[in-house]
């Protein structure tokens, strides 16, 4: 934000002291060079505001889908996350969840979610998960947990009822619109499977 309000400042000095200049010369034209440095301010203007508003709001899902890495592997999320502190217990945290992400890896499980994407609050999500061979993981426990981007407290938990060998079903209901956070777990003894993505649930 300061950089921007600098950058800002200067151009505007900039351009008001070549403009006040100009008349009491009485030439009438700006010569390239000062116009080069209006332009420089102009464009670095708008590359800090565009950053601050990315740093905010974060990048459109489809542009980060589409220049990000590994879009198909995790979910994309853009914005600033917050402080994370670098202590003993922080470090244990990301270890462990480093740990259970290759542990999932090498489950080699696929799961297919769909209605998810439905553009409306209340939706009919069927989650169909299939063993590395491709055989239909039965009697497992799957969970859909809900909460808005910005409020953590407003958590909501579905669980999912197998319908047919692999394939759960569930009725998932936002109670606002909004960006919401879902996170899928999926429970088979011992194995654990947990992936997110971010929704977006329209105005009605």
């Amino acid at each position: 934000m300061v950089a921007v309000h600098i950058t800002v400042y200067l151009a505007a000095a900039t351009v008001i002291t070549i403009a006040s200049s100009n008349k009491q010369g009485g030439s009438g034209k700006l010569h390239w060079a000062p116009m080069l440095l209006i332009g420089f301010f102009v464009v670095l203007a708008t590359l800090m505001a565009t950053f601050v508003m990315i740093s905010i709001r974060g990048l459109p899902t489809n542009v980060a889908q589409m220049f990000l890495p590994n879009k198909s592997d995790r979910p994309i999320h853009t914005a600033f996350s917050g402080v994370v502190p670098h202590n003993e217990e922080a470090a244990k945290t990301i270890a462990q969840h480093m740990s259970a992400q290759e542990k999932q890896r090498r489950l080699g499980w696929k799961v297919e979610v769909d209605g998810l994407e439905a553009a409306s609050a209340s939706r009919s999500v069927e989650v169909k998960v299939a063993t590395r061979d491709g055989a239909p993981l039965q009697n497992a426990k799957v969970v859909i947990s809900i909460q808005p981007l910005a409020n953590a407290e407003s958590h909501q938990d579905i669980e999912l009822k197998e319908e047919n060998p692999g394939a759960y079903r569930g009725q998932v209901n936002f109670a606002r619109p909004g960006r919401w956070v879902v996170e899928l777990h999926i429970q088979s003894g011992d194995d654990a499977y947990q992936v997110e993505q971010s929704v977006s649930v329209p105005k009605a």
